[in-house]
C-alpha cells in the first residue's frame, strides 16, 4: 500500500487523485496502520496491538488534520470536492473518478525515499518468520 502510494504522490506539486489516493486521501498512512497492526497481529500480541492503536490514532490523527489544513490552503475548492468524495483514512469501496491521472513510477517511489519503509517490513516479516521456524 505504501509502495503503491509513493510510486503515485508528487508532493507540494499537485493534489495526487490517482492510483490508492482514489479510494482514501491518506494511503501512506492506511500502508503504516496496515503494517504494523499486521505484526502484533501476527506475533499474536493483543497488548501491544492496543497500544499500537491508540499510539497510532493520537499520532496520525493529529497528523492528518495538519496536512488536510495545508492542503485546504494550496489546493481551495480543489481539494474540498475530493474531500467530499475520497475518505480520509477507511478506503472506498470503490475508486472515485479524477481527471488526474499521472500513474505509478518506481523513480518517484525512490524519490520518495518508499525503500526505507518496503526495507524495514520485509525485516520484521523476515524476523517473524525466523522466530516461527525457530519455535
Amino acid at each position: 500500500m505504501r509502495l503503491w502510494a509513493a510510486g503515485n504522490i508528487v508532493k507540494s506539486e499537485t493534489l495526487t487523485r490517482s492510483g490508492p489516493y482514489a479510494y482514501t486521501r491518506n494511503p501512506l498512512y492506511l500502508g503504516s496502520f496496515l503494517s504494523g497492526s499486521g505484526v502484533f497481529v501476527l506475533i499474536h500480541n493483543w497488548w501491544l496491538l492496543a497500544i499500537f492503536l491508540g499510539g497510532f490514532g493520537l499520532f496520525y490523527g493529529s497528523t492528518i488534520r495538519g496536512e488536510e489544513d495545508y492542503l485546504s490552503g494550496k489546493y481551495g475548492e480543489e481539494f474540498a470536492a475530493y474531500r467530499k468524495h475520497v475518505p480520509a483514512f477507511l478506503p472506498r469501496i470503490l475508486p472515485h473518478r479524477s481527471s488526474q491521472h499521472a500513474g505509478f513510477s518506481w523513480q518517484r517511489a525512490v524519490e520518495n525515499r518508499e525503500y526505507t519503509s518496503l526495507g524495514c517490513t520485509i525485516a520484521v516479516t523476515a524476523l517473524i518468520l525466523f522466530m516461527a521456524y525457530v519455535r
